[in-house]
């Protein structure tokens, strides 16, 4: 038999063949200024659905730069930078979901958010109360708290290909639940990457956490967490510091640390892990 090729019939066109009227698709909203009060395009506030395109370099005043308080955002940072101000700043991009649901909000670089020689964003990015959302392909340089936090009551929430160089920590999940964290570079901070209380079944898997102070340190109560596929090199104090129970770690690799692991490592499962030194509880291959 032979197949002929046809064009295939979205979404859109769907809609228009059954109901006879056309969907509107949202235009694209530039993004050219640093003024969160002030909802976009005259300024930097997204509190409305729709696709936004940072479309110049940004520089912040005294508070945050973007601000994002409405579901199903589209923010793409198209390559250009955001940097605080002389005063520094609060967020480079807040997302807030403290007052209205806020969900479904995809922040994807490439773009960079950096600190100036005397001043620094407080958090790169900060996501607070915010479910099914996602930030890729960003650069955070020099964050005086966190590259990326997580706080508040998120839930699935996916962190992935991110780079987090010279920042007090680098990525920081607080009373989160269901949060991915893969394929980042999280390397020469204070912390890599930290859980911080009351965080459910998180995963954190293929990120390079080298030359901070600490690897992946997990909090207790972090329940149910999988941390798997990393490579955890050369951090000054520990690699991994574990607390908690039933938290599962496979398949990292943890050589030349200050101590490869630290913290109360016993009551977690551990298997195929390579480490330099091994504890009477994480043998480095079960």
């Amino acid at each position: 038999m032979q197949h002929t090729n046809r064009p295939f019939l979205g979404l859109l066109g769907i809609l228009t063949a059954l109901t006879g009227t056309s969907v509107p698709v949202r235009a694209v909203t530039a993004i050219t200024v640093c003024n969160p009060a002030v909802s976009a395009p005259a300024g930097s506030k997204l509190d409305k659905p729709g696709n936004y395109v940072v479309t110049a370099d940004l520089t912040a005043g005294s508070g945050d730069c973007i601000l994002i308080t409405s579901a199903d955002v589209s923010l793409k940072l198209n390559g250009h930078t955001i940097t605080p101000g002389t005063s520094g700043g609060n967020d480079a991009i807040h997302v807030d979901g403290t007052v209205n649901l806020v969900q479904h909000v995809a922040i994807e670089g490439p773009g960079l958010i950096t600190n100036t020689p005397t001043t620094g964003f407080a958090n790169g990015i900060e996501f607070a109360t915010v479910n099914f959302s996602q930030v890729d392909l960003v650069t955070i340089v020099g964050a005086l708290s966190n590259g990326i936090a997580v706080n508040g009551g998120c839930n699935y929430l996916t962190i992935g290909s991110n780079v987090i160089t010279r920042s007090f920590i680098g990525i920081e999940i607080f009373t989160s639940n269901f949060v991915v964290i893969s394929g980042n570079d999280a390397s020469g901070n204070s912390q890599g990457i930290e859980f911080d209380d009351r965080s459910y079944s998180p995963t954190v898997n293929n990120n390079i956490v080298n030359g901070n102070s600490i690897g992946i340190e997990v909090q207790d109560p972090v329940h149910f967490a999988r941390i798997y596929s990393n490579v955890i090199d050369g951090n000054r104090d520990y690699g991994i510091e574990a607390f908690g129970a039933g938290n599962q770690y496979s398949n990292n690799r943890v050589l030349g640390n200050g101590s490869d692991i630290g913290g109360v490592p016993c009551g977690n499962f551990w298997s195929g892990n390579t480490f330099q030194k091994a504890t009477s509880c994480t043998p480095p291959i079960n």
